[in-house]
């Protein structure tokens, strides 16, 4: 299976999301390139907000 995942498994990520006045943060990623896989690798920053229009 393509990206490391395991058939008959559930994958989960621990991202971390806020919404505020019609905008959207997503957590941000983590610069050494380590994935939200597990709780102690969840974001503590959020990234530029989408806006909705």
């Amino acid at each position: 299976m393509p990206f490391g995942l395991v058939g008959g498994t559930h994958f989960k990520e621990f991202d971390l999301v806020y919404i505020a006045h019609d905008l959207l943060f997503w957590g941000a990623r983590n610069i050494d390139g380590r994935g939200f896989d597990t709780e102690e690798n969840r974001p503590t920053n959020l990234q530029v907000p989408l806006v909705r229009k």
